[in-house]
């Protein structure tokens, strides 16, 4: 919960970078668990990596901002009073 009150210019990148504060005790808690991972499980992760290489090949890059809202100012955020 407090990562979501953190408040600094990472609105302008692609994806949720925080979520890597918390990806390491995901994954020791997958890891402990002993459960089986569903074929689901595995698409939606690959589906997840995908989607995130996207972002990671295309944002902020010349050429690729047919993909994304762009505004010069950050009107669209911040309504003039």
């Amino acid at each position: 919960m407090p990562a979501l009150f953190y408040q600094n210019t990472g609105w302008m990148q692609f994806g949720y970078r925080f979520s890597n504060d918390y990806a390491v005790f995901l994954f020791a808690a997958l890891a402990l668990s002993g459960r089986r991972l569903s074929p689901t499980f595995w698409a939606l992760t690959l589906l997840a990596v995908a989607i995130n290489a996207f972002g990671a090949i295309t944002f902020d890059r010349p050429g690729f901002e047919r993909y994304y809202f762009s505004q010069p100012t950050q009107d669209a955020l911040y309504q003039p009073d």
